[in-house]
Parts: C-alpha cells; structure tokens; sequence
C-alpha cells in the first residue's frame, strides 16, 4: 500500500507539471505522466491479487450500472 501511495503522490505531481496554465507541457512530461499512470495501475493491480480481489469482475460491476440503458 505504500508504495501504491508513492506513486500516487509521483503521479500527483506530474499531472500538475502537464497541466500548467498558459505553458503546454514538453514531451518528457507526458512521457512521465504515462509512466506514472503505468505505475499507479500496477501497483493498485498488484494490492488486488495480493487481497484475492478479481479486477475485472470489479470493473464489470461498476461498468454494468453506468451503460445500462446506453443502446448501440
């Protein structure tokens, strides 16, 4: 979990770096913000199994309740 909280903190500040006003972000802070969105993912991936929790069964039961009713 600290370590999730970590890169959370990292990810905290390179959203702040790309979202600067008046000045665009370069393209190593956007490679970095990648980096960092990459870290959080695995680390929160990695808590999940770690605790037996099924990501994909968790993302079907929150996307389930938000595109019902949505038809193609």
């Amino acid at each position: 979990f600290l370590y999730l909280t970590e890169e959370f903190g990292e990810l905290a500040t390179a959203l702040a770096a790309n979202n600067r006003p008046k000045t665009p972000p370069t393209e190593a802070e956007r490679a970095n913000l990648m980096e960092e969105f990459a870290d959080v993912l695995a680390w929160l991936a990695t808590l999940a199994n770690i605790n037996g929790v099924d990501l994909e069964e968790a993302l079907i039961k929150y996307t389930e309740n938000q595109i019902e009713g949505v038809k193609e």
